[in-house]
């Protein structure tokens, strides 16, 4: 029999507090009918939102421990989404919840803030999980908020002009957004 390749130790650090948000997904998340996701589209027991470069292989890792913990399909972009714009759409609208990988630089990511304004705005449940030596803050994410178009500038230039072009889009506005994340995401 193939023996499997030992987890590297940085992916061991998410699995104590993927246990706990396991077990708060199993009380929160709802088991929707095919008949609420509607006819064509998939339903998902959790969506995954996470800053790739941060935290891509303890995504891949949680999606594959969610899945059967929860014995439903996870949204995870790498693997369920071919549109990026498809994501929010159909990734967040037809998920029970959203799991937020915290790490250091996710809230300096675009399509992050989006996926978290849609599951705020429809009434998502939102699961975090706090990626131990990642060096997310939670009193810096409050400040991060309140400045969130310098914020995004300084750690990721161009980012702030993409979420509004992309708000823009969707018919929703900036100061919507952080209006709506500013006394969220510090608490989540």
């Amino acid at each position: 029999a193939a023996r499997r390749a030992p987890i590297p130790h940085a992916s061991l650090a998410l699995f104590t507090p993927a246990r706990a948000a396991i077990a708060h997904a199993r009380s929160c998340f709802t088991r929707r009918s095919a008949a609420a996701a509607g006819a064509d589209d998939e339903s998902f027991g959790a969506f995954i939102s996470y800053y790739r470069n941060e935290a891509g292989c303890d995504a891949r890792l949680l999606k594959d421990a969610l899945s059967a913990a929860l014995n439903r399909p996870v949204f995870l972009d790498t693997s369920n989404a071919d549109d990026i714009r498809a994501i929010v759409t159909r990734g967040v609208r037809n998920s029970d919840a959203l799991v937020l990988l915290l790490t250091e630089h996710v809230l300096a990511r675009p399509w992050v803030l989006l996926e978290v304004y849609e599951a705020l705005r429809i009434g998502k449940p939102i699961v975090p999980v706090l990626c131990e030596g990642r060096g997310y803050d939670f009193g810096a994410a409050e400040a991060h908020m309140r400045d969130l178009a310098g914020y995004l500038e300084r750690t990721n230039p161009g980012s702030a002009a993409t979420l509004r072009s992309e708000l823009a889009g969707r018919g929703l506005q900036f100061s919507r957004l952080q209006a709506a994340l500013v006394p969220s995401l510090p608490q989540i």
